[in-house]
């Protein structure tokens, strides 16, 4: 089920990628529609968790491997790493696509330099925790020097992704402060109109 959940989570996140990319190339037809989204967010990760476990049921959460709920010896960990991974690139160069395509924007390029540079931090901040891109940082930890530090930041950066994603997608996301400034604006007009009625 961890295997499946967490194949699940990665292809949620490319479909995020897939959906940003076709955002910004409006000349692409293809829509990302949720019938569509649905069973290949669901799908894909099923065929890959039970080919797996029809593979080597036996070898899932060995205990001489502790911590690990695939071996790392034998290959099997790549029904997982190999999925995740390419998810990982696939969407790094979403990206780079999407910044690029933000900062030829005509209102972008009319700023100054340091205003283009704020811009596309501000936008690789909402962006990189929407897709995912804290997991580079697993895939970093390659030797023991740099473990640690790489290990610190991949925790922080996907222990806090879903926080990033409230605060980014909720409560800075213009159309939902517009939503909120027009719902609080029509509470007070109604509460004003209630108050004037009833003489209070």
């Amino acid at each position: 089920m961890l295997h499946y959940l967490w194949l699940v989570v990665f292809m949620w996140m490319l479909m995020e990628g897939v959906y940003l990319f076709l955002k910004v190339n409006p000349s692409i037809s293809f829509g990302m529609k949720l019938p569509i989204c649905v069973p290949v967010a669901w799908g894909i990760p099923a065929v890959i968790a039970f080919t797996t476990l029809g593979i080597g049921i036996s070898k899932y959460a060995d205990p001489e491997k502790a911590g690990c709920w695939l071996p790392l010896t034998d290959g099997l960990i790549y029904a997982f790493v190999g999925p995740a991974l390419l998810i990982t690139v696939v969407n790094l160069i979403f990206l780079v696509v999407v910044i690029h395509t933000f900062l030829s924007l005509k209102t972008n390029q009319e700023k100054t330099e340091k205003d283009r540079i704020k811009a596309s931090v501000r936008a690789m901040a909402i962006l990189i925790p929407l897709l995912g891109l804290t997991w580079i940082f697993g895939v970093l930890q390659l030797d023991t020097a740099s473990a640690v530090v790489f290990s610190y930041l991949f925790n922080i950066g996907n222990g806090l992704q879903g926080v990033f994603i409230f605060i980014t997608q909720c409560l800075l996301d213009d159309d939902v402060k517009h939503f909120l400034k027009k719902k609080t604006s029509r509470g007070r007009v109604d509460g004003s109109s209630t108050t004037g009625s009833t003489g209070f």
